[in-house]
């Protein structure tokens, strides 16, 4: 028999209105009630009536999420960082009786029409955008956008738009202190392209600042985030010049860690390889592989806590960590 309120109700001992408010992330029921709540909620694997609940809502109750610039490549796909945080909104869009909308994209074959247009469309509440351009062409439109709330992750603050950034500057600077800490002075630096936009550029000013604040020498090289590019340039890197290889991705630096075993020198005992995303894809990989992380659970934490809340814009920075692993 399908689980229902009544039975949340029954087995946490509270009212059908308070597991409906925990279930609608309305205020009102304490934190510990909340946690007990939802915990009963995944035991019993209750899952909402979604037409149901906006039928009687009188709205739509579906979240679009735009994952933009999507690899092509499987090997590529296994390293792709939204990935994680897109498993976390899923549970959490699921607990609180969302649907979930995905539509993928590539610069090159643009949908026909604008995202706008796609989110009126769809009757979509909420939008999320992964990996769009500040000065995208559709930008403007979804600034004005009445009928759908938008969101983006990860892009330099936009006007008009609610934004959260996972902010690589508690990351760095966790690095780099523990750069000082082993007395490492030369470090390489694997970036993304020119054309990956203002995360790279802002992870190169912070490494400039912390690089002259702890005295460390550091040298940049191109990639492109793809597996392959970290590979090619640790092939050719000269190793007698640097403590540590740092990657702005995991993927780059994973390549990075294949292309040094294959010249036969040691990681991390010739030579230490840090990435940037600490996917738990990297937890399989042998030497085990520092990584800064973003907080997917704060990140999710912030998205549903902006689409309970419609009345204004949020600008919202969730700090990173370096993890030694």
């Amino acid at each position: 028999m399908r689980p229902t309120i009544k039975k949340i109700a029954e087995l946490a001992g509270v009212t059908h209105a308070t597991v409906s408010m925990v279930l609608n992330n309305k205020p009102g029921p304490s934190e510990a009630m909340k946690e007990k709540i939802l915990k009963i909620v995944d035991e019993v694997g209750y899952v909402p009536d979604i037409n149901a609940r906006n039928l009687a809502r009188g709205k739509n109750n579906t979240i679009g999420i735009f994952l933009l610039k999507f690899p092509q490549k499987k090997e590529d796909r296994i390293f792709y960082y939204y990935m994680e945080l897109l498993q976390e909104t899923m549970m959490e869009a699921r607990k609180r009786g969302y649907t979930l909308l995905f539509f993928t994209d590539e610069d090159t074959t643009r949908h026909r029409v604008s995202y706008a247009e796609f989110c009126r469309e769809q009757n979509l509440k909420t939008a999320l955008f992964l990996s769009i351009n500040k000065h995208d062409k559709n930008m403007a439109e979804l600034q004005n956008l009445k009928t759908t709330q938008i969101i983006l992750f990860d892009v330099e603050e936009t006007e008009n738009c609610n934004t959260i950034i996972s902010d690589s500057y508690q990351g760095i600077k966790e690095m780099f202190e523990y750069f000082k800490e082993k007395n490492k002075k030369n470090i390489a630096i694997i970036t993304g392209s020119e054309e990956s936009g203002i995360a790279t550029k802002k992870k190169i000013k912070e490494i400039d600042y912390f690089s002259k604040e702890f005295q460390i020498n550091v040298e940049y090289y191109e990639g492109n985030f793809f597996m392959k590019s970290g590979y090619k340039i640790a092939k050719k890197i000269d190793t007698q010049k640097f403590d540590v290889i740092f990657a702005m991705n995991d993927a780059m630096a994973v390549g990075a860690m294949n292309a040094l075993i294959e010249r036969g020198i040691k990681v991390p005992e010739d030579i230490e390889i840090i990435g940037f995303d600490n996917l738990a894809v990297t937890s399989l990989i042998k030497p085990k592989l520092p990584s800064i992380a973003q907080d997917n659970l704060k990140i999710v934490e912030a998205f549903f806590k902006i689409i309970g809340n419609e009345d204004q814009i949020h600008k919202i920075m969730i700090p990173t960590k370096f993890i030694k692993n």
